[in-house]
């Protein structure tokens, strides 16, 4: 009987610990907007379309205080949600020295489905800074993408 009590016990704890990290897997989604050394980075939802329209996806890399940094550079994907998984559509790069704006700016026309953009943004000025942000915010309970929808 104790050890049935100790064997239950353990199975509890190691099905809290399980549960825990998978939600917290599984919840975990980078921030729409992030800071990437002093400046920030942006991943803004491709809008709203109908299915044969263009389908614009933004990433913005931008410095607030109006000052040029040595290079700037957003790599945005556009990305289409299937029940298989994601798959990136096409990418846009925006870069270059003495920047205090870059936008990248994927494009693609509109098929029906649910969409996202995600970001890597890179500042820098004496050291390399990065980040990465989405325009998604993911739904734990079904893993699928809340911001576009084309159809």
């Amino acid at each position: 009987m104790h050890r049935y009590k100790l064997l239950s016990g353990v199975s509890f704890v190691l099905f809290i610990l399980v549960a825990a990290f998978t939600t917290t897997a599984l919840a975990y989604d980078h921030q729409r907007e992030e800071n990437v050394g002093p400046c920030t980075g942006r991943s803004d939802n491709p809008h709203w379309s109908n299915p044969g329209q263009d389908l614009s996806a933004h990433g913005f890399t931008y410095c607030e205080d109006g000052q040029p940094r040595d290079y700037l550079r957003a790599n945005t994907g556009l990305w289409k949600w299937t029940i298989n998984g994601n798959t990136q559509l096409t990418t846009g790069v925006g870069e270059g020295p003495n920047k205090i704006l870059v936008d990248g700016n994927p494009r693609r026309i509109c098929e029906n489905g649910k969409y996202f953009t995600m970001t890597n943004h890179l500042v820098i000025e004496g050291t390399d800074q990065w980040t990465k942000t989405t325009s998604s915010l993911n739904d734990p309970t079904f893993n699928t993408p809340t911001d576009v929808v084309c159809g």
